[in-house]
């Protein structure tokens, strides 16, 4: 990635990491990220967040009814 990073045969590259020292520590990556950095919204949508709020309110409402519930990860 950096030789294609460097070469510009790649425009651009998102990182997921969970906080920003990871890109420091990989020093020959650390010059891209500084030309860009945000936080890390990756898949946050107005329509994700909506969906992710109606299924934990659904949950709610089967955990107090004493049912089952969905999309548990354990």
């Amino acid at each position: 990635m950096f030789d294609a990073l460097r070469d510009e045969h790649l425009g651009g590259a998102g990182l997921d990491v969970f906080f920003e020292g990871a890109v420091r520590r990989h020093g020959s990556l650390a010059r891209f990220a500084e030309r860009h950095r945000d936080a890390a919204f990756g898949g946050i949508t107005r329509s994700s967040m909506s969906d992710i709020a109606k299924g934990v309110a659904e949950n709610i409402l089967r955990l107090h009814a004493g049912e089952q519930l969905v999309n548990r990860v354990a």
